[in-house]
Protein backbone atom coordinates (compact mmCIF):
# COMPACT_ATOMS: atom_id res chain seq x y z
CA UNK A 1 0.00 0.00 0.00
CA UNK A 2 1.68 3.09 -1.15
CA UNK A 3 2.34 6.21 2.01
CA UNK A 4 -0.36 8.28 0.33
CA UNK A 5 -3.07 6.24 2.29
CA UNK A 6 -1.34 5.75 5.35
CA UNK A 7 -2.43 9.57 6.91
CA UNK A 8 -6.11 8.74 6.01
CA UNK A 9 -5.77 5.06 7.33
CA UNK A 10 -4.08 6.76 10.64
CA UNK A 11 -7.01 9.31 11.01
CA UNK A 12 -9.35 6.21 10.90
CA UNK A 13 -7.21 4.59 13.35
CA UNK A 14 -7.30 7.35 15.77
CA UNK A 15 -11.23 8.01 15.55
CA UNK A 16 -11.72 4.09 16.31
CA UNK A 17 -9.12 4.43 19.23
CA UNK A 18 -11.25 7.39 20.23
CA UNK A 19 -14.53 5.75 19.95
CA UNK A 20 -13.73 2.76 22.14
CA UNK A 21 -12.49 5.15 24.59
CA UNK A 22 -15.93 6.81 24.82
CA UNK A 23 -17.94 3.25 24.37
CA UNK A 24 -15.84 2.09 27.57
CA UNK A 25 -16.43 5.43 29.86
CA UNK A 26 -20.45 5.27 28.76
CA UNK A 27 -20.18 1.19 30.15
CA UNK A 28 -18.29 2.28 33.34
CA UNK A 29 -20.94 5.53 34.01
CA UNK A 30 -23.73 3.33 33.52
CA UNK A 31 -22.31 0.63 35.50
CA UNK A 32 -22.53 2.75 38.41
CA UNK A 33 -26.24 3.09 38.34
CA UNK A 34 -27.76 0.92 40.93
CA UNK A 35 -28.98 -2.23 39.04
CA UNK A 36 -26.68 -2.10 36.41
CA UNK A 37 -23.88 -3.23 37.58
CA UNK A 38 -23.28 -6.02 35.38
CA UNK A 39 -24.86 -4.10 32.01
CA UNK A 40 -23.59 -5.67 28.89
CA UNK A 41 -21.29 -7.94 30.78
CA UNK A 42 -21.67 -11.99 30.82
CA UNK A 43 -23.92 -13.61 33.12
CA UNK A 44 -22.30 -15.42 36.50
CA UNK A 45 -22.25 -19.01 36.26
CA UNK A 46 -24.54 -18.93 39.45
CA UNK A 47 -26.90 -16.76 37.60
CA UNK A 48 -27.29 -19.74 34.95
CA UNK A 49 -27.81 -22.14 37.70
CA UNK A 50 -30.64 -20.38 38.60
CA UNK A 51 -32.32 -20.27 35.79
CA UNK A 52 -32.39 -23.75 35.76
CA UNK A 53 -34.36 -24.18 38.90
CA UNK A 54 -37.07 -26.00 37.30
CA UNK A 55 -35.52 -28.19 35.63
CA UNK A 56 -31.62 -29.37 33.50
CA UNK A 57 -31.20 -26.56 31.32
CA UNK A 58 -29.72 -29.04 27.68
CA UNK A 59 -27.61 -26.88 25.22
CA UNK A 60 -27.28 -28.52 21.92
CA UNK A 61 -24.46 -27.02 19.61
CA UNK A 62 -23.13 -28.64 16.62
CA UNK A 63 -20.04 -27.95 14.94
CA UNK A 64 -18.50 -29.03 11.49
CA UNK A 65 -15.76 -30.64 14.24
CA UNK A 66 -18.09 -32.33 16.49
CA UNK A 67 -21.77 -32.02 18.19
CA UNK A 68 -21.75 -31.60 22.03
CA UNK A 69 -24.36 -30.91 24.60
CA UNK A 70 -23.61 -28.60 27.99
CA UNK A 71 -26.30 -29.33 30.68
CA UNK A 72 -26.45 -26.73 33.49
CA UNK A 73 -28.14 -27.66 36.82
CA UNK A 74 -29.27 -25.50 39.67
CA UNK A 75 -27.83 -27.99 42.16
CA UNK A 76 -24.18 -28.25 40.41
CA UNK A 77 -21.68 -25.96 40.52
CA UNK A 78 -20.18 -26.52 36.85
CA UNK A 79 -21.34 -27.48 33.43
CA UNK A 80 -21.82 -31.50 32.87
CA UNK A 81 -20.65 -31.53 29.62
CA UNK A 82 -21.85 -34.39 26.93
CA UNK A 83 -20.29 -35.23 23.71
CA UNK A 84 -22.71 -36.47 20.72
CA UNK A 85 -20.16 -38.90 19.00
CA UNK A 86 -22.95 -40.46 17.25
CA UNK A 87 -23.86 -37.38 15.83
CA UNK A 88 -22.87 -34.88 13.39
CA UNK A 89 -23.07 -31.93 11.41
CA UNK A 90 -24.03 -33.19 8.30
CA UNK A 91 -26.32 -35.82 10.21
CA UNK A 92 -28.15 -32.61 11.18
CA UNK A 93 -28.41 -31.73 8.02
CA UNK A 94 -29.56 -34.84 6.29
CA UNK A 95 -32.33 -35.08 9.52
CA UNK A 96 -33.51 -31.65 8.36
CA UNK A 97 -33.95 -32.63 4.96
CA UNK A 98 -35.96 -35.84 6.03
CA UNK A 99 -38.17 -33.57 8.50
CA UNK A 100 -38.90 -31.05 5.77
CA UNK A 101 -39.86 -34.20 3.21
CA UNK A 102 -42.08 -35.82 6.25
CA UNK A 103 -43.92 -32.42 6.36
CA UNK A 104 -44.35 -32.17 3.24
CA UNK A 105 -46.66 -34.98 3.58
CA UNK A 106 -48.95 -33.87 6.22
CA UNK A 107 -52.30 -32.53 5.59
CA UNK A 108 -55.72 -31.82 7.18
CA UNK A 109 -57.84 -35.09 6.76
CA UNK A 110 -61.29 -35.95 7.72
CA UNK A 111 -62.02 -37.78 10.88
CA UNK A 112 -63.40 -40.67 8.86
CA UNK A 113 -59.93 -40.41 6.82
CA UNK A 114 -57.77 -40.47 9.83
CA UNK A 115 -59.53 -43.92 11.17
CA UNK A 116 -58.64 -45.51 7.78
CA UNK A 117 -55.01 -44.55 8.41
CA UNK A 118 -54.58 -45.43 12.00
CA UNK A 119 -51.64 -47.45 12.47
CA UNK A 120 -50.20 -46.66 8.87
CA UNK A 121 -46.93 -45.17 9.28
CA UNK A 122 -46.22 -41.94 7.52
CA UNK A 123 -43.55 -42.66 4.99
CA UNK A 124 -42.36 -40.00 2.16
CA UNK A 125 -38.89 -40.73 0.03
CA UNK A 126 -38.34 -44.21 2.05
CA UNK A 127 -38.41 -41.81 5.44
CA UNK A 128 -40.59 -42.69 8.44
CA UNK A 129 -41.37 -40.68 11.47
CA UNK A 130 -39.74 -43.50 13.45
CA UNK A 131 -36.69 -43.57 11.40
CA UNK A 132 -35.74 -39.47 12.54
CA UNK A 133 -36.96 -40.17 16.11
CA UNK A 134 -34.70 -42.71 16.41
CA UNK A 135 -31.87 -41.37 14.86
CA UNK A 136 -32.14 -38.19 17.58
CA UNK A 137 -32.84 -40.58 19.82
CA UNK A 138 -29.60 -42.61 19.61
CA UNK A 139 -27.38 -39.61 18.58
CA UNK A 140 -28.83 -36.88 21.22
CA UNK A 141 -31.48 -37.50 23.45
CA UNK A 142 -30.63 -41.00 25.05
CA UNK A 143 -26.57 -39.76 25.62
CA UNK A 144 -27.98 -36.48 27.46
CA UNK A 145 -30.18 -38.65 29.60
CA UNK A 146 -27.01 -41.14 30.47
CA UNK A 147 -25.05 -37.71 31.05
CA UNK A 148 -27.95 -36.65 33.83
CA UNK A 149 -27.57 -40.59 35.20
CA UNK A 150 -31.76 -40.42 33.90
CA UNK A 151 -33.00 -43.88 34.90
CA UNK A 152 -35.94 -44.99 33.44
CA UNK A 153 -37.43 -46.65 36.80
CA UNK A 154 -38.34 -43.57 37.90
CA UNK A 155 -41.86 -42.86 38.82
CA UNK A 156 -43.50 -39.88 36.88
CA UNK A 157 -43.59 -37.73 40.41
CA UNK A 158 -39.72 -37.83 40.76
CA UNK A 159 -39.23 -36.65 36.97
CA UNK A 160 -37.39 -33.58 36.27
CA UNK A 161 -38.00 -31.22 33.17
CA UNK A 162 -35.54 -31.11 30.84
CA UNK A 163 -35.21 -27.00 29.09
CA UNK A 164 -33.55 -27.67 25.69
CA UNK A 165 -31.79 -25.10 24.22
CA UNK A 166 -30.44 -25.95 20.47
CA UNK A 167 -28.46 -23.79 18.30
CA UNK A 168 -27.59 -24.05 15.16
CA UNK A 169 -29.00 -26.91 13.13
CA UNK A 170 -30.40 -28.37 15.94
CA UNK A 171 -32.93 -25.92 16.03
CA UNK A 172 -34.95 -27.50 13.37
CA UNK A 173 -34.96 -31.12 14.61
CA UNK A 174 -37.88 -32.08 17.04
CA UNK A 175 -35.29 -33.13 19.47
CA UNK A 176 -38.12 -32.47 22.40
CA UNK A 177 -40.46 -35.05 20.57
CA UNK A 178 -37.55 -37.91 19.93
Amino acid sequence: MSSFHRPTESKEVDKHRMLVIKRDSLLQEIRRLPGFERFLLHKEFSQLCASAHAGSVVILNAAESRCDALIVRADLDHVIHVTLPNFSFEWSAGLYKMLKGLLGDTRVVRFDDYKERVGKPARRGGFTWESLLSTLWKGVVQPVLDGLDFSFEQTPGDLSRIFWCPTGPFVFLPIHVA
